[in-house]
């Protein structure tokens, strides 16, 4: 008997079943685009029965991709993953708005890696509302997502430069996930002390000082309780919080307490790191840069010159292993034994290392200016302040580059880039008062009027 269309569809939905099962369980990124080709084929001959399942396929690949730190290639699977399910939501609102939402949550962090913040604060925005919607009238069931989206909203307003406004998400979602934890511990300390973390971040932003120490002192707590129980699961997270309560420390002044957090840091992912050197190393090389900057403050530069040193070592040899990690860290790890030889009286080598992070950092930019043109313009500030000393001539040279480098940002989003460029102004007017230069008018005079606009907003 030749099938009709019923049974066709029935054999295709199991022989899908079959094969997607095994592509699934090997979840790698092949994998995802294979089974987004296939739902593809499948999709056009059935829309009805195949269309979800290719939104499904296509925010796992875009998903793939940006856990891949591909944005780009993340974006076409991303935006149309996001569009199959608004249509979908137009004629079943009940049964594909919470995937709506989560493809636009989705779609939000991947425009947010191609340095794109208007538009990821869009997608962040599209998905807070229907999840503010929905947990109204579920709140069980939707709430835990709702405070995801409002922690990665957070963020995308901070990108923005509304700190306010990120402060009152961040809040928003430690609120929410407080009142969770009263129902189940168990389930939702962990993204409690996730939130926690993000809520220090904002404070921190708005130079609330004691309340950002207070957020992440409650994190670290909790992440702590949580490590005793499971390292493996939890000591990421837990040397996470603790990275950030050695920055507040360090912001309030308290350098003792600040290293004591910055060391208890290290011993964590050294552990990890001797566990597993690709997923560790990196944050590893991290920590010692925050090590190195803390023996700094405190004018131990002898201890700081070996965290520094030892930082930039493990950045070189993943390097070696894998040129695709030639990345911002490496940068970092150079400007930071930049620092410590700066400090040491050793001019030539720091500006040796600076220039060389300035090499990293150009081409960055070049692959993708959005996110690291501010980085590099970082970079060359580095470069001009290690010059200033000695040689006025070339820290206004290098000034001068910083203040180009960021412009075409800054004149697109002044509110974002603002504090940036007002420090970088400030530091090449007064090299060239320094060095006798005249400051370029031409280049200036457009800096000066998008300053002056983004104060008269922001009042």
């Amino acid at each position: 008997m030749i099938p009709g269309k019923h049974e066709e569809l029935v054999i295709a939905r199991a022989l899908v079943n079959v094969i997607l099962k095994f592509l699934t369980a090997t979840g790698d990124l092949q994998s995802a685009e294979r089974s987004t080709e296939i739902y593809e084929l499948l999709a056009k001959r059935s829309p009805d029965a195949f269309e979800p399942r290719l939104a499904t396929a296509l925010y796992n690949l875009g998903v793939s991709y940006s856990e891949l730190r591909k944005p780009h290639e993340a974006l076409k699977p991303a935006r149309r993953a996001a569009e199959i399910y608004e249509r979908l939501a137009k004629q079943n609102t009940e049964a594909f708005e919470p995937c709506l939402a989560t493809s636009l949550h989705g779609l939000g962090i991947v425009y947010a890696q191609m340095g794109k913040p208007e538009e990821a604060l869009t997608s962040a925005r599209q998905a807070v509302g229907i999840l503010e919607r929905l947990a109204k009238q579920n709140p069980c069931t939707f709430e835990p997502d709702l405070a995801d989206s409002l922690n990665n909203l957070s963020l995308r307003y901070s990108e923005m430069g509304k700190r306010k406004e990120a402060l009152g998400a961040a809040r928003q979602a430690v609120e929410i996930r407080e009142r969770l934890v009263k129902q189940n511990a168990d389930t939702f300390e962990p993204d409690l002390a996730d939130s926690l973390d993000n809520l220090s971040l904002r404070y921190s932003e708005m130079e609330c000082r004691d309340d950002a120490l207070e957020s992440a002192r409650r994190a670290v707590e909790i992440y702590q309780r949580l490590e005793e129980q499971n390292a493996n699961t939890f000591g990421p997270d837990l040397a996470d919080s603790l990275n950030n309560l050695s920055l507040c420390y360090s912001d309030l002044g308290r350098l003792d307490e600040a290293l004591e957090a910055a060391e208890r840091t290290v011993e964590i992912r050294e552990r990890m790191a001797n566990q597993d050197a690709d997923t560790f190393g990196p944050v590893l090389a991290d920590s010692l840069d925050r090590l190195a900057n803390v023996y700094w403050w405190l004018g131990r530069l002898g201890e700081a010159l070996k965290a520094a040193e030892r930082a930039l070592k493990v950045r070189q040899r993943m390097a070696k292993q894998d040129p695709s990690s030639f990345d911002v860290g490496l940068a970092v790890s150079l400007n930071s034994l930049a620092s410590v030889y700066w400090g040491l009286g050793n001019l030539e080598r720091s500006q040796g290392l600076a220039e060389h992070a300035v090499e990293v950092l150009d081409w960055l930019a070049k692959q993708d200016p959005n996110t690291f043109e501010p980085r590099l313009a970082a970079g060359l500030r580095a470069v001009g302040t290690i010059y200033q000393g000695g040689n006025p001539m070339e820290a206004a040279d290098a000034f001068r580059r910083a203040v180009v480098t960021l412009r075409r940002l800054f004149l697109l989003q002044p509110k974002v880039h603002s504090r940036q460029m007002t420090e970088l102004q400030q530091d090449y007017l007064h090299s060239c008062k320094l060095s006798g230069q005249e400051p370029d008018p031409e280049l200036l005079a457009p800096i000066g009027e998008a300053l002056q606009s983004a104060a008269r907003l922001a009042v």
